[in-house]
Formats: structure tokens, C-alpha cells, sequence
């Protein structure tokens, strides 16, 4: 898929309207473009992959939390790194959403539930019991078109409902 966004960028750069708008398969690649970077961002972040991770960025993307901000890849892989082999997650993600500004520019937001559990060992792959997800909310997020294909420029979680552990 990586190959194909630049492809992609230049099919919707090119379909362009004499006015500027895009025309509809324009905005479908767009979106598609987008909505890849979504299940690419899940799958690494719950395989711990902090270079998967990172990659979904733009070199100088923001992860944006409650409790922190990362700025720039470095950052976001080491939010990864550091918590790689001590904890197990799995994101759900649902409703989704991207509306394309422009030729460069699109937004998006995406439902997600979080769950998280510390594993004690990390080479340990049998399910861990669980009280629930430790989070339930929505990415916000900013999508640009970089010389490497669609990135994330900005992904914030606000955080819906928590769950009421035991």
C-alpha cells in the first residue's frame, strides 16, 4: 500500500476541477488513502511496532492524549518503545469518518474503545482476564499529503467514558 499513495496523491492532484474541487474518485482515494492510515495506526500500536507507529505520522505529526503530547516521529515511536513487552492492547475502532478538504488537506474522526492490561511476560500470548476497557472515545484527526503519501498530522483521543473498575 505504501507505494501506492504516491500514485494516489498525483491521481488526486491531477483530478481537480478547473475551479479546484475534486471530483468524486478523487475524494475516494483520499479517503481511502486515510482511512488505511487508521487501521495502520491500530494494527502497530497494538503489536507494539513503534516504527509502524511512528510511520503513520507526518515527520513532525502530534499525538495528543489527555495526560501528554508527542510531537514528531521520535517522540511517538518512543511513547511505544517504552511501554513495549510490559502491557497488551487492543483497539476496536467502529464509526469512521473522513471529510476531505482539499487536495492536501482532509479530517477525520474515528470511534475507538481501548482496552489495556499489563502482561507480566511479554512472550506470554494467552488471554488476559480484563475489567473492561480502559477507554472509550474519539480520534480527532488532521490528515496532509506529504512527499511520502497521506499522513497523520494531528491525532487526539478524547476520551468519552471510562470504565468503572472493581
Amino acid at each position: 500500500m505504501q507505494r501506492l499513495f504516491p500514485l494516489l496523491a498525483i491521481f488526486a492532484i491531477g483530478a481537480c476541477h478547473a475551479d479546484g474541487a475534486l471530483d468524486s474518485a478523487a475524494e475516494r482515494a483520499i479517503e481511502a488513502a486515510c482511512l488505511q492510515l487508521v487501521d495502520d495506526y491500530v494494527i502497530a500500536r497494538d503489536q507494539y511496532d513503534p516504527e509502524g507507529y511512528a510511520a503513520v505520522f507526518a515527520p513532525d505529526g502530534e499525538m495528543v492524549l489527555p495526560t501528554a503530547r508527542f510531537k514528531g516521529r521520535d517522540a511517538i515511536a518512543a511513547r511505544l518503545r517504552e511501554a513495549k513487552g510490559t502491557r497488551r492492547s487492543q483497539h476496536f475502532v467502529a464509526t469512521r469518518q473522513v471529510t476531505v478538504l482539499d487536495a492536501t488537506s482532509a479530517t477525520g474522526i474515528v470511534y475507538a474503545m481501548v482496552f489495556e492490561e499489563p502482561t507480566g511476560d511479554a512472550s506470554d500470548d494467552r488471554p488476559l482476564p480484563t475489567d473492561g476497557p480502559i477507554a472509550i472515545g474519539v480520534y480527532i484527526d488532521e490528515y496532509r499529503l506529504t512527499e511520502r503519501g497521506w499522513k497523520i498530522q494531528t491525532r487526539e483521543f478524547r476520551p468519552r467514558f471510562s470504565w468503572n473498575k472493581p
